[in-house]
C-alpha cells in the first residue's frame, strides 16, 4: 500500500494473484473505502464476486505483541450488498493449498498436517499389492510431488526434513529387504549413478526454499521485488542487525554483517519469534552459500570446492545447479563406503541408466529385486559378512570350495561347484544376442560359437597363429568384406573395466590377422555384470552389429535382467548346499 494512503486514489493499491486481488490497509476506514471502490468496480464491469472464497485477515498490535482486546474484528465490509467473511489473527485462511493468517502461525500446524498425509500415503503404499518397483515409484509421483508443492513457501525444520526421509528411508529398506546398516545415501542417489532414485525431500527442500527467495528478491515483478525486500529489511533491521559498507560484501548476509561465529551480527537482546529470513540465514549457512547485493540485484555464491565457486541470479539456474550439487553429495557419500559403494564405486565406464532395469521391470519378482540391491551394496548373509557380525558362530571360508573367503563376488562367480551355473548364465545372454543380431544381418553369415579358420576368408593357411579364434559371435559380411567379432562376458560387477579390456585383448590379434588376409574386422566386447550392471559399450557395439539404437537398448536391458536371474539360480543353489550341509 502506497503510505499515506489517499482516499482519491484510484485504483486500489493491490496485489495480484492470477485472478484473484488482495488489499492491505491499516484502518477500517481504509478498508472501507477500498471495498467501496472495489463495488463500484464490480458494477460497472459487470463482474461478480464469490464471497465465500474471500476473506478478511485482521489483527492489532501493541508494540511487539498481538492486542487481546483488539476492535479490528468489529469490521464489517459489504460489497455487492453482501459481508466479505472475518477471520480471527489465528484463524487459517486456505488459498491456493497453503493455510495463511494474519499472526503467522498456520506454518507449524499445516506442516504437521502435511507429514501426517505423508505417512499415511507411505502406509497405504506399503499395504497395497503393488510390485515393489512400482512402491518406489509411488513414493515419488504420490507423495514427494504433494511436498515439492509446498517446499518454497513454507518453513520446514531439520526434524521435520528428518522425519520425512527416515519414514522414506524405513519403507524403502523394507520393500528391498535391506538391514537397518545399509547406507540410505544408496536410496537417494540417482538411478542414472547407480542408486535407487527416490527423491530426497530434503535436497529437493534446500533446492526450491532457496530458488523461491532469490526469485522474489530479484522479481521482474516491482511490487514483489520491492515488498520482499522491504520484508528483509525490516525483519533484520528491527534485531538491530548491523549493515555493511559494502552491500556486495561477500563475508556478509545481503548487505548484514556476520560476526566471529557465523551468525548475523545483532544488538538487540530481545528475543525476537522466528522469521523466515532469519530461517533464509541459517540454510544458506549449513549449505555454505553466500547472499550479496551487486548492483540491483540479489546473487547466491555457492561454493562448489576450495578452488571453484559459481554466483547465480537467476533462480532457474540456481536451482538447478544446488540440487545437482546436493543429489551430488548423496553419490560421493554412497561411493565413498568401502564395502557398500565398492560395486558402484569400482564398475567405471558402465550405464547405470540401463543397469537400472530390475528397479524398473515391474514383471519381475520382488525377491529378485531385493537380491540384486543387497548384492551390490554386497550385503548378501555371506559367510565373510557374517563372521564379522557373529565370529565365533561363522568361519568366513567357503564351506562348498573351502575358499578362504566366501563373498558375493565369490559366490556368483569364483565357486568351482557353480561353473554348470555360470555357463548357463553367458550362454543364455549370448544365445539373446546372437537372435538379435542374426535377425538384423539377414543378408549376412551369422555365426555363434564357431572356431574360426583362413579358409572362411579365403585364406592361404589351415589355421590362425593366434590361439583365441572362437569369439562368441561372428558376423561375417562378405559382399563388403567385414567381420564382426562379438564376445560376451558376464563378470563380477566390480571387474567390469578390467574384464573388458582382457576380453578386447585377447581378440585383437586374431582381428589383425583377418585385416591381413582382406577383410575389415572389429573387436566387439559385450559385458553384462553378473548383478546386471551394462557398460557403456554395449549399446554402440549393438548398433555397429546392426540393431537400431532403441532396440539396442531393450536389448541390453533385457541382457541385464536375465544376468539378474542367472546369478540369482545361482544364490539359491548355494543357499540349497548350505542347507544340507546343516542338516547333516
Amino acid at each position: 500500500m502506497e503510505p499515506p494512503y489517499n482516499t482519491t486514489n484510484t485504483p486500489n493499491p493491490a496485489l495480484g494473484y492470477v485472478d484473484d486481488v488482495g488489499f492491505i490497509s491499516r484502518s477500517n476506514r481504509e478498508l472501507s473505502t477500498m471495498a467501496s471502490k472495489t463495488d463500484s468496480f464490480m458494477e460497472a464491469s459487470g463482474m461478480q464476486i464469490k464471497h465465500k472464497k474471500c476473506g478478511i485477515l485482521h489483527g492489532q498490535r501493541s508494540g511487539n505483541n498481538w492486542k487481546r482486546d483488539a476492535k479490528t474484528g468489529d469490521t464489517q465490509v459489504l460489497i455487492q450488498n453482501a459481508r466479505i467473511p472475518m477471520y480471527e489473527r489465528n484463524q487459517p485462511y486456505t488459498y491456493l493449498g497453503y493455510k495463511v493468517n494474519i499472526e503467522n502461525s498456520s506454518n507449524f500446524g499445516q506442516v504437521r498436517t502435511l507429514i501426517t498425509e505423508f505417512k499415511e500415503t507411505m502406509t497405504n503404499i506399503n499395504s497395497s499389492v503393488l510390485p515393489t518397483s512400482a512402491k518406489l515409484s509411488a513414493v515419488n509421483v504420490m507423495c514427494m510431488s504433494k511436498l515439492n508443492f509446498y517446499f518454497p513457501n513454507l518453513c520446514f525444520t531439520e526434524k521435520n526434513l528428518t522425519e520425512i526421509e527416515d519414514e522414506i528411508v524405513r519403507h524403502a529398506r523394507h520393500w528391498l529387504n535391506l538391514n537397518k546398516s545399509s547406507t540410505r545415501h544408496f536410496l537417494f542417489t540417482p538411478k542414472s549413478a547407480g542408486g535407487v532414485g527416490l527423491i530426497s525431500p530434503r535436497v529437493m527442500y534446500y533446492a526450491k526454499r532457496l530458488s523461491f527467495y532469490l526469485s522474489v528478491l530479484n522479481s521482474d515483478d516491482p511490487n514483489v521485488r520491492e515488498t520482499a525486500r522491504s520484508s528483509l529489511a525490516l525483519h533484520l533491521n528491527k534485531r538491530k542487525a548491523i549493515p555493511v559498507e559494502n552491500e556486495d560484501d561477500r563475508c556478509s548476509f545481503a548487505g548484514y554483517a556476520i560476526n566471529d561465529k557465523g551468525n548475523i551480527s545483532k544488538q538487540s537482546k530481545v528475543n525476537w519469534p522466528k522469521s523466515g529470513w532469519v530461517n533464509l540465514f541459517e540454510m544458506c549457512k549449513r549449505q555454505r552459500i553466500s547472499l550479496f547485493k551487486k548492483g540491483d540485484l540479489f546473487v547466491c555464491e555457492m561454493t562448489i570446492d576450495e578452488e571453484i565457486s559459481m554466483t547465480f541470479n537467476s533462480p532457474n539456474n540456481f536451482y538447478t545447479v544446488l540440487k545437482q550439487q546436493l543429489l551430488q553429495r548423496h553419490e560421493t557419500q554412497f561411493k565413498a563406503k568401502q564395502s557398500q559403494g565398492r560395486v558402484t564405486r569400482e564398475a567405471g565406464n558402465v550405464n547405470h541408466r540401463l543397469s537400472a532395469a530390475y528397479l524398473n521391470n515391474h514383471k519381475i519378482t520382488d525377491n529378485l529385486r531385493a537380491f540384486v540391491a543387497r548384492s551390490r551394496l554386497q550385503t548378501l548373509q555371506c559367510d565373510s559378512l557374517m563372521s564379522l557380525y557373529y565370529p565365533t558362530a561363522y568361519n568366513k571360508s567357503c564351506k562348498i570350495c573351502h575358499h578362504p573367503s566366501e563373498t558375493a563376488s565369490h559366490v556368483l562367480n569364483g565357486c568351482t561347484k557353480f561353473q554348470r551355473l555360470y555357463q548357463q548364465r553367458h550362454n543364455r545372454i549370448v544365445d539373446i544376442l546372437y537372435n538379435k543380431i542374426k535377425d538384423n544381418n539377414l543378408c549376412n553369415e551369422t555365426l555363434k560359437d564357431t572356431v574360426l579358420k583362413p579358409q572362411m576368408f579365403n585364406g592361404q593357411t589351415d589355421v590362425f597363429t593366434h590361439t583365441h579364434t572362437k569369439p562368441d559371435i561372428t558376423v561375417i559380411d562378405r559382399q563388403n568384406k567385414h567381420v564382426l567379432l562379438v564376445e560376451v562376458s558376464t563378470p563380477f560387477d566390480a571387474h567390469i573395466p578390467k574384464c573388458y579390456q582382457g576380453k578386447f585383448d585377447k581378440y585383437f590379434p586374431l582381428s589383425l590377422e583377418i585385416n591381413h588376409i582382406g577383410y575389415r574386422s572389429e573387436v566387439i566386447v559385450i559385458i553384462i555384470g553378473s548383478l546386471g550392471i551394462v557398460h557403456n559399450k554395449v549399446t554402440s557395439g549393438l548398433i555397429k552389429a546392426g540393431l537400431s539404437k532403441n532396440n539396442a537398448k531393450a536389448t541390453a536391458k533385457y541382457c541385464s535382467i536375465s544376468a539378474i536371474i542367472g546369478s540369482y539360480k545361482v544364490w539359491k543353489m548355494r543357499c540349497k548346499y548350505y542347507y544340507n550341509l546343516s542338516s547333516n
